[in-house]
C-alpha cells in the first residue's frame, strides 16, 4: 500500500484518468491538512502567551511555504524580555 492506500493489483486495474483524480484528490487533501497544520501552528504562536498579539500576528506562511506561495517565511525573533516570559513559562 502507498500513500494513495491502493494496493498493487488495485493500481494495476486503474485506467489513467481514475489514477488522476485520485491522485488529485490525495494532492488536494495533502495540501489542505498542511495549510491547517501551518494555521495551527500560527495561532499556537501568535496567542500563546509569548508575543504581545496586538503587535504580532503570524501567518501560515511564516511556519510553512507551500506551491504557490510567493511571500517568504519572515523570522521574528524573541525579544530579551520575551525570551525572559518563554523561560519562565516552560522552565519552572
Amino acid at each position: 500500500m502507498g500513500d494513495m492506500g491502493l494496493k498493487p493489483d488495485e493500481f494495476w486495474n486503474l485506467t489513467i484518468p481514475d489514477y488522476n483524480r485520485m491522485a488529485d484528490g490525495f494532492q488536494r487533501r495533502r495540501r489542505e491538512e498542511l495549510e491547517w497544520r501551518g494555521t495551527l501552528m500560527a495561532h499556537i504562536a501568535t496567542f500563546g502567551g509569548v508575543y504581545d498579539p496586538a503587535k504580532v500576528q503570524f501567518k501560515r506562511q511564516d511556519f510553512l511555504l507551500l506551491p504557490g506561495d510567493n511571500q517568504p517565511a519572515k523570522i521574528i525573533l524573541p525579544t530579551p524580555e520575551e525570551m525572559e516570559r518563554i523561560n519562565k513559562r516552560f522552565n519552572q
